[in-house]
């Protein structure tokens, strides 16, 4: 019996620092997302090439933080977030924040380790949903995918829009922001859902 019970609070230990660590990553996400929403706005206003450069840092941090975040749902997860928790969350937060550095090697390297962040993000979002999805966070997952893929044309699309769909005032860097916003909210709705499962289930 005193084994037993030694056990239980071995176990409910692990689980309070589990859910104290998902806390963690997602207030990080927070203030991440409330940060960039100050330097885009920076950005738009000044146009400066400082505010470009926090701009594509904090972009891949934010996606890092999506995918680190969701890991830490509790579910068995696919094979890239067993990946993950395997490697280390917090590695995986420094291998991301280093891989900023790319631009520094060739003209794509930030292109490259965005697409990177952006893949890791989606197929973790849909492992999660796999493992601990409803309906909710079917629909919830769409918009987020959706959202996602308004962010990455109109971010590619940015010269030809100004050039010939939008007045010269309005880029295509401009409209994503609004599917920026779009990501976080789903982002984080979407963690809440799966965690809402969680609590069900119980």
């Amino acid at each position: 019996r005193t084994q037993k019970t030694a056990h239980e609070e071995h176990h409910s230990e692990g689980e309070a620092e589990h859910e104290h660590e998902r806390d963690f990553y997602g207030e990080a996400f927070s203030w991440y997302s409330m940060v960039y929403c100050f330097i885009q706005l920076v950005r738009i206003v000044y146009q400066t090439q400082r505010s470009a450069v926090l701009d594509q840092w904090i972009t891949t941090t934010i996606f890092c933080h999506v995918f680190v975040w969701i890991a830490q749902v509790d579910c068995p997860g696919g094979i890239i977030t067993r990946a993950l928790r395997a490697v280390g969350l917090r590695v995986v937060l420094v291998l991301s924040f280093l891989s900023y550095f790319l631009s520094l090697v060739s003209d794509i390297g930030f292109d490259v380790a965005l697409v990177v962040h952006i893949l890791l993000a989606v197929q973790v979002g849909y492992e999660a949903h796999c493992a601990r999805g409803s309906a909710r966070s079917r629909a919830v997952f769409v918009k987020a995918l959706v959202c996602c893929a308004g962010f990455v044309v109109l971010k590619v699309a940015d010269l030809p829009l100004r050039d010939y769909w939008t007045p010269n005032c309005v880029s295509g860097h401009f409209l994503s922001k609004i599917c920026d916003v779009g990501q976080i909210f789903y982002a984080a709705e979407l963690v809440y859902v799966l965690n809402g499962s969680k609590l069900r289930e119980e």
